[in-house]
């Protein structure tokens, strides 16, 4: 049967086809703005790169380790905070009526907490600013006198005001940066303080990313009173969807601060916000008074796996094909990796040496010595070109790396000690002179390298976005377990009855309150398969391998805001710490 909004048999006078062609553009076009806005928002589009180096020892960690070792790393990287956290809730918390002298149990876990902010701080502040690394014992020093202040601070406040102390964390903020500072000096001694010190922009940037991280403290224990707040009410959806914003308005904040150091970026932020996102969130489904709730939550977290997975599908179909064998690159078996690297060592490398990426990191990394001869080669080229974009003429020099290096240690901060510099085509031994005919030249000149350096810069930009999705799927999946299997340990426990989450949980319907949390953790690790499935069979890269490179990678880093934030989020459900999710 035929249609009666056939275009040749509806006639002249029906115009629905037309209008409805219309509409359908309006929409699509719509639709498609709005993509392109909410991509444009996600910290695994906004178009960070891997560097070069950072690239070349992911391959040749995937070539030279083993899946076991892959499998340890990946389970085993929550297992020291889970051994802690069981260590210190096996110590009983003791009635707050009864007063502070009392509370030994308490003033343990105030002890462990000022201990894991003192090592947290120092780790961070040891890979952001040239020069604060802290040796073993120096570390072990700080953090021992830094608990043993922080515990005696709230000793005093408690005993000299009230107990418990009314938003004790926010009140013990307010000072212990000065302890901080002061014992940092007097661990390192003052020369190298005042050499740290004279790192300005470096410690404002560290001072911006510590502000995001101390408003966290704030916004997410305030989210969850709202919530307790509007639970049973019409808006308890809206109060648990209120989270996706918070969670994207810190990412871009936090972010914003370490932009400057390009490869740690999903570590730093993912690390940060997703996790208190993750845990809040599977709070709140514990919390939540309707089934229609969670599975609303879960719903609208499948809807924005799919946009993400058929994303990544897109982009890496794209970019393979730009590696095809008519670019010149043979017999790579569809592996990206293997790819670029083939596509590196048989391109003209004066196609790469203005291209939009890095070519070092800003992280040490270890590499092969074929990985570590092209990035000599591509520096060395970086140094000697004889016709640079501007048209300067480079001064010749002896010892050309070794030049190269210096000017990067002088030029730009290296984060890690031991690492490697993050590196943009070097300048500044570069002598311009401008001659008509390289005048004439340059327009052309960036007009036939800007594909080459697109050709590159895509599939640098799209290891950075995987990187991100992975480390987003691996804690969103881990956060659900854990939580779940916590709830079922504390219910056993005589404390339970004075942590905030445990309120209204027993013995006989913890079953009932974990079941939705572990069919979620469930959702996300289907989600985290189909993820590695794309990637795999779309360019050769393995999920897991990605994902234990940078655990291991940026272990110290990781593990620091793992127990920090664990930490943290458990002492503010603590009744003794003065926080009152129910305002009551």
């Amino acid at each position: 049967m035929v249609s009666p909004l056939h275009p040749v048999l509806a006639g002249p006078g029906l115009s629905v086809p037309r209008s409805f062609g219309r509409r359908h553009n309006v929409v699509k076009v719509c639709i498609t703005k709005f993509m392109d806005v909410w991509f444009s928002l996600q910290l695994s589009h906004y178009g960070g790169k891997y560097s070069v180096e950072r690239l070349l020892a992911f391959e040749d960690y995937m070539e030279r380790t083993p899946f076991s070792r892959v499998m340890l790393i990946t389970i085993g990287t929550p297992v020291p905070i889970v051994a802690l956290v069981f260590c210190q809730e096996s110590v009983p918390l003791q009635d707050p009526t009864d007063g502070w002298s009392v509370n030994y149990g308490f003033w343990v876990r105030v002890a462990v907490q000022g201990g894991v902010i003192a090592c947290s701080s120092a780790i961070h502040v040891g890979h952001f600013v040239e020069g604060a690394v802290l040796s073993s014992r120096q570390l072990t020093l700080f953090t021992l006198c830094i608990a043993v202040v922080y515990t005696s601070l709230a000793l005093t406040i408690a005993a000299t005001w009230k107990f418990p102390i009314p938003f004790m964390h926010m009140i013990l903020a307010m000072g212990m940066p000065f302890f901080l500072v002061g014992l940092f000096r007097s661990v390192v001694g003052s020369s190298i303080f005042r050499q740290v010190s004279s790192h300005t922009i470096q410690l404002r940037q560290l001072g911006k990313m510590f502000a995001v991280q101390i408003l966290m403290i704030a916004i997410y224990p305030a989210h969850q009173m709202l919530f307790y707040a509007v639970t049973n009410t019409s808006f308890e959806l809206p109060a648990i969807l209120m989270l996706s914003v918070v969670k994207l308005v810190m990412k871009n904040l936090l972010a914003s601060t370490v932009l400057h150091m390009e490869d740690i970026v999903p570590e730093e932020v993912i690390f940060n916000v997703d996790f208190f996102h993750a845990i809040y969130l599977v709070t709140c489904m514990q919390g939540a008074s309707s089934p229609n709730t969670v599975i609303a939550i879960m719903a609208v977290d499948v809807a924005d796996t799919i946009i993400e997975l058929r994303e990544l599908y897109q982009r890496t179909r794209s970019i393979l094909n730009r590696f095809s064998p008519e670019r010149g690159v043979k017999d790579c078996h569809y592996d990206l990796l293997v790819s670029i690297r083939s596509w590196i060592h048989q391109a003209n490398l004066k196609k790469l040496r203005n291209g939009n990426f890095q070519t070092l990191s800003c992280i040490s990394h270890r590499v092969s010595l074929d990985s570590r001869a092209l990035l000599e080669k591509l520096q060395t080229f970086s140094l000697n070109s004889a016709v640079c974009s501007d048209g300067a003429v480079p001064v010749k020099v002896a010892g050309t790396v070794t030049v190269a290096r210096a000017v990067c240690r002088a030029s730009l901060w290296r984060c890690c000690p031991g690492g490697s510099t993050p590196v943009q085509p070097i300048k500044s031994i570069l002598v311009p002179v401008k001659t008509r005919s390289s005048l004439q030249h340059q327009g052309s000149f960036h007009r036939r390298m800007q594909q080459n350096f697109n050709t590159l810069s895509e599939p640098l930009e799209l290891l950075f976005t995987s990187e991100c999705l992975v480390l987003t799927e691996y804690l969103e999946t881990i956060i659900p377990i854990m939580y779940g299997c916590g709830i079922l340990v504390m219910v056993n426990l005589p404390s339970a009855k004075y942590h905030s989450e445990m309120q209204g949980i027993t013995l006989e319907n913890v079953g009932g309150k974990v079941l939705g949390i572990f069919a979620y953790g469930l959702l996300e690790l289907i989600s985290f398969v189909a993820l590695a499935v794309i990637m795999r069979r779309n360019c050769g890269i393995r999920a897991l391998y990605q994902l234990a490179f940078v655990l291991e990678t940026q272990m110290p880093l990781v593990q620091a805001k793992f127990v920090l934030w664990v930490i943290m989020v458990l002492a503010c459900r603590v009744t003794h710490f003065g926080v009152d999710f129910h305002l009551s």
